[in-house]
């Protein structure tokens, strides 16, 4: 049973993706977006909460959350903007391999060494940007080189807000060990949550919500929920099985889905690219 919730948060993981790709094809706006994806996991975790309890911690962390919370919404913007320029496949990519940020910066913020594995890491990943490049096609009216060039701040926003991401959650776990998953989730998905509303009013916007925001909005926040939900139903699998599972079903997943349903066309660079991201995920698990 445990192995089911595994298999369960890597496919909820791989939903993730698909819906923020189906979300810039509705013209759903990043900022409602955002807001009720933020709304939808903070509503879950409190809901866990009742069931699991868990700390609160010292005002630190909640320091910590906000700025997670204010980095989710950048790359949920991100991450809309990115689909409009670049394949899904590729943007799920990039997002999925973003943990060589915490990697590299690790030594930097927490003493860690670096070890041979991180080299070969950061080696994988630089293949990967390159196989990333030479997927793209040329459209009717630019070049990949362009393409690349005017879609690549959105990508970055993707890729580094992820691994930031990442690293937030390794400084909770380093630090402040007592603090409860639920709270902390509460914490963060809360504030982003309250960032994005504060945002609104004061343009002076009406809180004027589209239904394809609610629909897709709420939908890749019950995918995100559940996620996480089926996670700690797993955590009780070693982690030599959780993380590839979880990691590898979210990964594959999600590109498969893109493909079948936006209909993206195979090339040798895409699929070397899978290959590459996929050998990342390993080697970070043997790290």
């Amino acid at each position: 049973m445990t192995i089911f919730w595994a298999i369960s948060a890597g496919c909820c993981n791989a939903l993730v993706g698909v819906i923020s790709k189906q979300a810039e094809q509705r013209q759903c706006r990043p900022g409602p977006f955002a807001m009720l994806f933020m709304g939808m996991i903070a509503a879950a975790s409190v809901m866990l909460l009742a069931v699991v309890g868990g700390a609160w911690g010292s005002p630190q962390v909640w320091l910590l959350a906000a700025v997670m919370g204010s980095m989710y919404l950048l790359v949920m913007r991100g991450m809309i903007s990115a689909n409009q320029s670049f394949p899904p496949s590729l943007v799920w990519t990039l997002a999925n391999v973003a943990l060589v940020v915490p990697v590299g910066l690790a030594p930097l913020l927490l003493g860690e060494s670096w070890r041979c594995m991180d080299w070969v890491i950061v080696a994988v990943f630089a293949a990967l940007l390159y196989t990333s490049r030479r997927s793209m096609k040329p459209s009717r009216t630019t070049t990949p080189a362009v393409r690349w060039l005017n879609g690549l701040p959105s990508l970055a926003v993707v890729f580094l807000g992820n691994g930031l991401l990442m690293l937030g959650y390794k400084l909770k776990g380093v630090f402040w060990t007592d603090v409860g998953a639920a709270p902390f989730a509460i914490m963060i998905f809360g504030a982003g949550f309250l960032v994005e509303l504060l945002l609104h009013f004061r343009r002076g916007d009406a809180l004027d919500i589209k239904s394809a925001e609610w629909k897709w909005g709420m939908s890749v926040g019950a995918a995100a929920a559940a996620a996480n939900l089926s996670l700690l139903g797993a955590v009780s699998l070693p982690a030599v099985v959780l993380f590839p599972v979880v990691q590898g079903i979210g990964l594959g997943g999600g590109i498969l889905l893109m493909l079948l349903l936006y209909r993206e066309m195979l090339n040798t660079w895409k699929v070397a690219g899978f290959v590459l991201a996929m050998t990342i995920l390993m080697l970070a698990l043997l790290r």
